[in-house]
């Protein structure tokens, strides 16, 4: 049996290499089965922390209650401010009056709260909210009256636009380094981190598998590079079914996007993807010599859907030409940014009792 054993050991020995996840121990030109070795920052952003309805999750018809919720930003304190953050009380289930006098918001831009005049719903808007630092919102809810016990669940939402950007990246080697390499038993194998993706509950994930890609002078080298959207958080991202797709027409664009728009007018995810500064004219897409962007622009199209927490994997055949001029090894920085407006929630339960009668 271990005769049997070794020869398929010796196949594995002679492919790529990997480390197994949650260990530092490296299997030398043996293909990443788990996934591309991307680091990943902080996922949800601003969060509801806790929601508390007092004194009491039962009241009586006729009286009140009120709904306090403790919203956090957990973004990284070297980070500036999260602007536009909107806090909303979005279902009384018509059982409910809220009296705005005694409804606030801290950190608002108003400090009391504002009713939709379309959706009905109450809420307040944080326009600055800075990074570890924590909003209170209260509602005070005067119960209507019942005639039976009735239940109520009311949601209450944190709404904000956002940027994620992610960096990944890949490897070129010349063939005769790669032959060089393997005559002498050693491995050509990319280990360690391949990408980083940025804080934000939605991130866009690139792969690569199968690196170092192996370059020729004479016919250059190519490989497959894969990309994929995540929901890495407790919410939902907030975009319609048809058109939720925007590739950035100029740099930068994704950013100031989720930086000076509203949730209000943010209604598609933006999305730009482009190699570092300098490595464009050494790093392009097979074929008609497309750029990246332009690749994924036609696969992905105007529309893409969540199956689960996850869009299905994009592909586009990506190359190093000829003139690259790759003596030993490079390394490329694919970079890839997404906006998005995305909503978190929690719920809680409430019960409405009859009115005492006397």
């Amino acid at each position: 049996m271990k005769l049997l054993l070794l020869p398929a050991i010796m196949v594995l020995v002679l492919v790529s290499g990997c480390t197994i996840p949650g260990t530092t121990i490296d299997i030398p030109f043996i293909p990443n089965f788990f996934g591309p070795n991307i680091q990943e920052e902080t996922h949800d952003v601003i969060v509801i922390q806790n929601l508390q309805a007092i004194p009491s999750a039962e009241v009586r018809s006729g009286q009140t209650v009120t709904l306090r919720a403790f919203i956090k930003n957990q973004q990284n304190p070297e980070l500036g401010p999260k602007g536009n953050v909107k806090i909303v009380l979005y279902n009384t289930c018509e059982l409910f009056d809220v009296d705005t006098r005694s409804s606030f918001c801290t950190m608002g831009k108003e400090v009391s709260m504002q009713k939709d005049q379309i959706s009905g719903a109450y809420y307040c808007t944080i326009e600055k909210m800075f990074p570890q630092s924590t909003a209170v919102a209260e509602w005070s809810l005067k119960a209507r009256d019942v005639k039976v016990q009735t239940p109520c669940r009311i949601g209450i939402m944190a709404q904000y636009t956002y940027f994620t950007p992610t960096t990944y990246r890949i490897t070129f080697i010349n063939k005769q380094e790669l032959e060089r390499l393997v005559t002498q038993g050693k491995s050509a194998g990319v280990s360690g981190i391949e990408g980083v993706a940025g804080e934000g509950p939605v991130k866009t994930f690139m792969e690569v598998p199968n690196q170092p890609i192996v370059y020729d002078t004479n016919d250059g080298g190519s490989g497959i590079l894969s990309l994929w959207i995540e929901n890495k958080g407790f919410g939902q991202l907030a975009i319609p079914s048809r058109a939720n797709i925007y590739f950035a027409t100029r740099d930068g664009e994704c950013q100031t996007i989720s930086e000076t728009d509203t949730p209000e007018t943010t209604r598609q995810i933006c999305i730009d993807i482009y190699p570092s500064q300098g490595d464009v004219g050494d790093l392009l897409l097979a074929g008609d010599g497309r750029s990246l962007k332009d690749c994924f622009r036609e696969k992905i199209g105007e529309t893409t859907a969540l199956i689960g927490k996850s869009t299905p994997k994009y592909s586009c055949e990506i190359t190093s030409p000829v003139d690259s001029k790759i003596k030993l090894q490079k390394t490329f920085q694919i970079n890839s940014e997404i906006s998005y407006l995305y909503k978190f929630t929690q719920e809680i339960d409430l019960k409405i009792k009859p009115g005492v009668s006397l």
